[in-house]
């Protein structure tokens, strides 16, 4: 699962406040179907276009951190011609202050994102989308988020246009996320979500 797909990470640690990353896309031709799957270190808030991708409250869940769970979603009315797919990341249960394996056993590794677009058209042919080095990141109005202490939003903020390709991870960077990726698997969300859904 997530075979071909890296994680990525805003070039320096945020703190508290979230990161944003984003990545547009062009669809030529007609889709049969689309679908993707997505987990963090850390929780996350994807939308496409717009709009909100699935119902789940705190993404990707409460685990041990020893795996994290995958969602599948499906997008295939949610894409147009042009398409830019956005990911607000928080420390979540992963790095906040209630943390299951404390804070300092991640302190040299940010939150990070990976995910998979799986493209089917009409035709026949397939095309699959993966976080990489293409996706950009920025700073986003949430500028402090935690489970403990609440989260600040700054709906007056203007975000800067001009946003940082996520870097290739320095030797020890790299190093971090060797370890933790050694910890961390990834398997299918198996446990209900918690649902935004109201009624």
């Amino acid at each position: 699962m997530l075979n071909n797909a890296k994680w990525i990470a805003h070039s320096t640690d945020m703190g508290f406040e979230c990161p944003v990353f984003k990545k547009e896309f062009t669809i030529n031709k007609e889709i049969k179907n689309a679908t993707m799957v997505a987990t963090a270190r850390g929780c996350y808030y994807a939308e496409l276009n717009g709009k909100r991708i699935g119902d789940f409250i705190f993404a990707p869940g409460c685990t041990s951190l020893k795996r994290v769970q995958a969602q599948t979603y499906d997008i295939t009315d949610m894409l147009s011609k042009d398409n830019k797919i956005t990911v607000t990341l928080s420390k979540g249960w992963y790095r906040g202050r209630i943390n299951w394996l404390g804070n300092n056993i991640y302190k040299d590794m940010p939150e990070a994102f990976i995910a998979e677009i799986k493209l089917e058209y009409t035709d026949g042919t397939t095309e699959t989308l993966v976080t990489d080095e293409s996706w950009e990141s920025s700073a986003s109005k949430v500028r402090f988020s935690d489970f403990y202490d609440g989260e600040h939003f700054d709906a007056n903020l203007e975000i800067v246009p001009v946003i940082n390709k996520i870097d290739l991870p320095s030797a020890d960077i790299q190093r971090c996320r060797d370890e933790i990726e050694d910890i961390i698997g990834i398997e299918a969300q198996e446990c209900p979500a918690v649902s935004a859904k109201t009624g």
